[in-house]
């Protein structure tokens, strides 16, 4: 081997050391904020998010496609014609989404629904060893427990008992 192969190699070495040791570093410290995270969400009651928090985001989601939307109309139609023509076009395309997918009549808090969760299922599944049929089980639960959780489970049973199909009934929980 020659010298300048040893020193090409030790280079490469070092190079992979300098770029490795930091993206293994970074990646240490991100698993160990998951995992504070992760125990500071089971052990410390949950903070109220700032409603300011969210008019931000809101608004943000609202406006922030419409304004691409002009840019890029301006950048390509280009000149006066380009500044006109690209906010209608992003105003024209917010109406026809917000048409095509109206919002919600009901917004719930995800945090809660995934809270009650876990007590649904065991409660379900206490119902079910009791001997009562799962449709019955779940609405059960769903009376009694309330929230998000509670009454989709009770809407679905309902609508089973009702005659609807089992899988259009139940899929509304995974949303």
């Amino acid at each position: 081997m020659s010298v300048e192969v040893v020193h090409r190699l030790g280079v490469l070495v070092c190079g992979v050391l300098l770029v490795g040791t930091p993206a293994r570093w970074l990646g240490t410290v991100r698993r160990a904020r998951r995992v504070r995270g992760r125990l500071a969400a089971l052990l410390l009651p949950e903070p109220r998010p700032s409603p300011q928090r969210h008019q931000v985001r809101d608004y943000g989601r609202r406006w922030l496609p419409l304004v691409g939307i002009g840019c890029a109309g301006w950048v390509l139609i280009g000149g006066v014609v380009g500044v006109l023509v690209g906010p209608a076009a992003g105003f024209g395309v917010r109406w026809w989404l917000r048409r095509r997918n109206p919002a919600p009549a009901e917004e719930y808090d995800v945090a809660s629904a995934a809270r009650q969760l876990p007590l649904a299922a065991d409660l379900v599944g206490a119902c079910i060893a009791a001997g009562a049929s799962p449709v019955a089980a779940a609405h059960a639960v769903g009376v009694a427990l309330g929230g998000p959780v509670g009454e989709r489970l009770a809407q679905g049973a309902a609508e089973v008992r009702l005659g609807g199909e089992p899988v259009h009934a139940w899929r509304r929980l995974e949303t």
